[in-house]
């Protein structure tokens, strides 16, 4: 038989003193290590402070029996050298993975083989085609849980009405009628939804984005393609119907550099 050490009987007065603890957290009657079962049933809440604590879950446990696997050896000595347990404050809606905090130097005494926790990717919400679920393009608002505030729902549709007006005033005024204006371009549905609303935005936005005077340079940068300095065909014909000197001054260039050069025999 072994002879008992200084160190056996500071341990045997430890754990007398841990089973005299009042428990005060219901819950942990099954934990088989019988350590880390006092300790977690006495143990004080406190506010949880990421640079002196860590989750179980940041341990790299899924659950709150996976401690066991660690022995009662290995938390006998955390406990022992000061090592601390304590549960979240204001946090009975989280898992117990997320609510029972240790101290840092816990990996110190459970081991090496901690299992690595899985990274989880935070989710970001991605802009989709036609303006699904993602940003309302010039105006650059973003949707929350697929709507948008009131205010900015009013202002699109306000402020659509009077560029899109515009843009209609123009084609009409250039190609000769309100009939000849391109069908597609129509004033937004106030009936629609907010996500209905934002596609028929960013389709108008997409074709006709250049021809706003305050969404132009974003259209530009979107697109890549100034076309301001850009005119349709339609539209250069229509000018030099309108303006008879125009196309005179025209057919006298085309004249000229039609005009064949004579040969010069020396």
């Amino acid at each position: 038989m072994s002879k008992k050490t200084i160190f056996d009987v500071f341990e045997k007065q430890l754990d007398e003193k841990r089973k005299k603890k009042k428990i005060k957290n219901v819950g942990f009657e099954k934990i088989r290590i019988a350590t880390l079962r006092y300790e977690l049933g006495s143990c004080s809440k406190i506010i949880h402070n990421r640079r002196k604590h860590n989750t179980i879950r940041e341990l790299g446990f899924n659950k709150l029996h996976e401690l066991c696997n660690k022995g009662e050896k290995r938390w006998k000595e955390y406990f022992n050298n000061g090592g601390k347990v304590y549960i979240k404050t204001r946090s009975t809606n989280e898992s117990m993975c997320d609510r029972i905090l240790f101290d840092k130097k816990v990996k110190k005494y459970i081991g090496d083989n901690i299992p690595l926790p899985t990274k989880v990717k935070p989710v970001t919400k991605k802009n989709k085609k036609n303006g699904k679920f993602g940003k309302v393009k010039g105006f650059d608002y973003y949707l929350r849980s697929e709507k948008l505030f009131p205010k900015q729902r009013k202002t699109l549709l306000t402020n659509s009405e009077d560029y899109i007006g515009n843009i209609i005033h123009e084609q009409s005024k250039l190609r000769g009628g309100i009939d000849k204006v391109d069908k597609d371009l129509v004033h937004l549905d106030s009936g629609f939804d907010d996500l209905e609303l934002i596609e028929q935005w960013n389709n108008i936005f997409d074709k006709y984005g250049f021809a706003i005077p305050e969404f132009h340079d974003k259209w530009v940068r979107m697109f890549g393609t100034n076309t301001r300095s850009k005119k349709n065909k339609n539209d250069i014909e229509k000018d030099e119907f309108n303006n008879p000197e125009l196309a005179k001054i025209k057919s006298s260039i085309s004249s000229i550099l039609n005009k064949k050069t004579p040969n010069i025999k020396f």
